[in-house]
């Protein structure tokens, strides 16, 4: 593609490890902050070592946010453990976030 055919907005997440991690996080908040990560026109993210863990997390999450939800269907005989099935409706729960500080 010439470069005056390009558009739209990228994002490079580069290696370092666990650093590199921390670092792309707080950068990717940023964006979200600013509505840059919103954008229509923000589609595409590349990445190497440490930031395609970064990369990987945030793809997982944009999946699972544009799925559809579907409810699996209650088992025929549920049974004695039907208390624990997966099946059984329950309150949805917040996600849990930790900050480990050593």
């Amino acid at each position: 593609m010439a470069p005056d055919a390009r558009s739209g907005i990228g994002l490079c997440l580069s290696g370092g490890g666990f650093r590199a991690t921390l670092f792309h996080l707080g950068a990717i908040q940023r964006l979200f902050e600013l509505g840059i990560a919103t954008r229509p026109d923000f589609d595409t993210v590349a990445s190497v070592s440490g930031g395609s863990l970064t990369a990987a997390q945030w793809a997982i999450a944009e999946a699972q946010r544009k799925a559809p939800v579907a409810k699996p269907s209650p088992p025929a005989n549920p049974g004695p453990v039907a208390e624990h099935s997966p099946f059984v409706e329950s309150p949805p729960r917040a996600p849990t976030l930790h900050l480990l500080r050593h």
